[in-house]
């Protein structure tokens, strides 16, 4: 292991950071996800033909065996009762006859990273992994493994992500094949991978200009696979022979197999006519090279400065700044919706309670969450939530209560604690329930009869179910770390107009939970 950490780290040291090319290899080994054929099968399986029959039919073409798959698809997912909830969901918005296989694999996606180990071997890479100091991922995978991992970068979906957004390279994940959130994003069949390629020439432009710049190390891919060939050779067209050597080093393939002896050198392969200058690494687990990342040096968080370089952006593209301008901690990880900032460094030393009067509902439910360091809990409820509850809506309390001694034995708030009326009145709501309507409290009682436990109601109502009635579940059956995994891979919902207010309760519910229960 040392050879390769030490070898590696030497020859990232002095460029930019690195960029994580991410395929499902990756998904498989730290969540158990099928492999793209074993997916196939999974639905093959649903139709009246064998899944050979589809993949001799498609002359073993994956894409179009998926194509195969789709047409008789179609017809059980219109037909058949175990579709049911998602005909109802999504049959008026479908696009293609294509769309109900989509549907159907985004939602056997949907979860995948509640599979990530908590406890044995893997753990300890997933921790380094965690800590990798890279600008940006890109992945072709659909599910959310990486934005569980990696919850503070912001997402990109699609071509269409790229190309109707301010991309900064830095913060960032680009899921170039679509997203489980938005099922047909997927490139998945003949059809789309054929739109995918002909639209192929800004994705193309954009993955140069990240290829020249930062070193791309590959990760959950062989040299073989398509999605990384077809990408290459992209890249290999906007070069000519005697150019292209400048991406020697820059690509760095990282190779699993089990027992194998650790290696780094230096390695090609034909793109079309074109001899490719790479890294090649072999390793039996990826300890090394994980390290190796955790080494690099940068002098602010991946995430503080996307924020930062957008800002500058907008500023010089507008000369408008908007009187969007805010004070704020080195630390600061709230959500790039929210503030605006010119980064000053100890400022909260300075300003005392009224450096945290800025902050919102948000940095709190990212702080419940754990997706940014603690803030000082007696500021927070003397500065920050007097504030917050100003307005409508739910806001977690009970973290900072407990933390400043304020709740007795029963959860409830200490008669002599010195804390706002409106922070009482937010704990009694919590306390009192949260049901998200009085539609959903009647029905609640029918829907949670048999439930034991927030994953049987997702797998008995989708992610739409747990959003609704996950909050009405008796607590004892509600476990806080799948409750929290939930929140956190489906962060996106805190902003759609439809979950918002939900999602908001959800996160009460579990900071509750958590610290508010005697």
């Amino acid at each position: 292991m040392t050879d390769v950490c030490a070898a590696l780290a030497d020859h990232l040291r002095g460029q930019a950071s690195p960029v994580l090319f991410v395929g499902s290899g990756l998904s498989r080994r730290y969540a158990a996800a099928e492999n793209w054929e074993g997916l196939l099968r999974h639905f093959a399986a649903m139709t009246p033909r064998p899944y050979d029959y589809y993949r001799g039919k498609a002359n073993g073409d994956l894409p179009a065996v998926a194509t195969a798959i789709a047409q008789p698809f179609n017809d059980i997912w219109w037909d058949s009762a175990i579709f049911e909830v998602s005909r109802d969901k999504y049959g008026s918005v479908l696009t293609s006859q294509e769309s109900p296989l989509k549907i159907e694999v985004a939602l056997h996606l949907t979860g995948l990273a509640s599979n990530l180990p908590s406890s044995g071997p893997l753990i300890a890479e997933l921790d380094l992994l965690r800590n990798a100091v890279i600008d940006a991922l890109i992945t072709t995978n659909y599910d959310d493994v990486l934005p569980t991992l990696f919850p503070d970068y912001r997402p990109f979906i699609g071509q269409d992500g790229l190309l109707f957004a301010n991309p900064q390279g830095i913060g960032e994940l680009y899921q170039i094949h679509g997203s489980i959130t938005a099922p047909d994003s997927l490139v998945l069949t003949a059809a789309d991978y054929e739109k995918f390629e002909a639209r192929n020439s800004y994705l193309a432009a954009k993955l140069m200009t990240i290829f020249v710049e930062h070193p791309v190390i590959f990760l959950g891919y062989s040299l073989s696979d398509r999605n990384v060939h077809s990408i290459l050779r992209s890249i290999a067209g906007c070069l000519t022979p005697d150019n292209i050597d400048q991406l020697r080093d820059r690509l760095i393939f990282v190779e699993w197999a089990d027992g194998v002896d650790p290696s780094i050198g230096p390695h090609t392969f034909m793109i079309d006519d074109f001899l490719l200058p790479v890294v090649q690494i072999k390793v039996p687990d990826f300890v090394a090279v994980f390290t190796a990342l955790t080494e690099l040096r940068r002098s602010f968080p991946a995430k503080l400065l996307r924020r930062l370089k957008e800002q500058v952006y907008d500023l010089v593209l507008t000369g408008d700044p908007h009187h969007r301008l805010v004070v704020a901690d080195i630390d600061d990880t709230t959500d790039d919706r929210d503030v605006d900032v010119v980064f000053g460094v100890g400022m909260h030393a300075k300003v005392g309670n009224q450096g945290y009067v800025g902050l919102t509902r948000d940095n709190l439910i990212d702080d419940v969450l754990g997706n940014r360091a603690s803030y000082d809990a007696r500021q927070v409820v003397d500065g920050a939530l007097p504030h917050i509850l100003c307005t409508n809506g739910y806001a977690p309390v009970h973290k900072y209560l407990r933390a400043v001694d304020a709740l007795d034995d029963t959860g409830k708030i200490k008669k002599s604690a010195n804390v706002s009326p409106k922070i009482r009145k937010m704990a009694d709501k919590i306390r009192d329930g949260l049901h998200a309507g009085s539609h959903y409290k009647r029905k609640a009682p029918t829907i949670l009869a048999d439930v034991k436990s927030l994953a049987a109601l997702e797998a008995s109502r989708g992610v739409d179910g747990v959003i609704y009635y996950g909050a009405s579940m008796d607590a004892a059956k509600v476990n806080p770390s799948e409750l929290r995994t939930f929140l956190n891979t489906n962060r996106h919902l805190r902003h759609e107009k439809w979950s918002k207010t939900q999602y908001g309760k959800l996160v009460c519910f579990l900071d509750w939970l958590e610290n508010g229960r005697g």
